[in-house]
């Protein structure tokens, strides 16, 4: 598989952009600038107000919202609005939207919020109600002949 380098009018690397879809609706977006160079990171709700915590880079400075915010949280809640929870990657480059992923698990689960209380409160968002209920059926059960 190739994928297109994407490059904003600078040359460089656009910012990453991972809204975290909880039962059909953008809880949070971390965002993730230089992730390849000199990586800093910011999170913010829904209406881009931005929330003080942190994963594992340094904060970045400041940003204004931009204009295109609100068609990128909608793109991510239309991509995953048949998920519990997942990470739907945007990139915005010079006011152009980009896919990248979906994440089931961002970090493999093992991203460690400061502050702690972040993260329970980001936990008790999530709703596995039975709307959002999957039958499981492991490879492993499956009989062979």
């Amino acid at each position: 598989m190739i994928e297109m380098l994407l490059k904003d009018d600078e040359e460089k690397i656009p910012a990453d952009w991972k809204f975290d879809v909880i039962n059909g609706r953008v809880a949070t977006v971390y965002l993730v600038h230089d992730r390849f160079g000199n990586p800093t990171e910011a999170l913010y709700d829904r209406d881009f107000k931005r929330l003080w915590a942190c994963t594992s880079h340094e904060d970045s400075p400041e940003i204004e919202r931009p204009s295109i915010f609100g068609e990128m949280v909608a793109i991510a809640e239309d991509l995953a609005f048949e998920m519990d929870q997942i990470s739907v990657d945007l990139y915005n480059v010079d006011g152009k939207i980009y896919f990248g992923e979906f994440t089931l698990y961002p970090a493999s689960g093992l991203n460690r919020f400061e502050p702690v209380s972040f993260d329970f409160a980001l936990g008790e968002k999530w709703n596995l109600d039975t709307r959002f209920k999957r039958e499981f059926n492991p490879w492993y059960t499956i009989q062979r002949r």
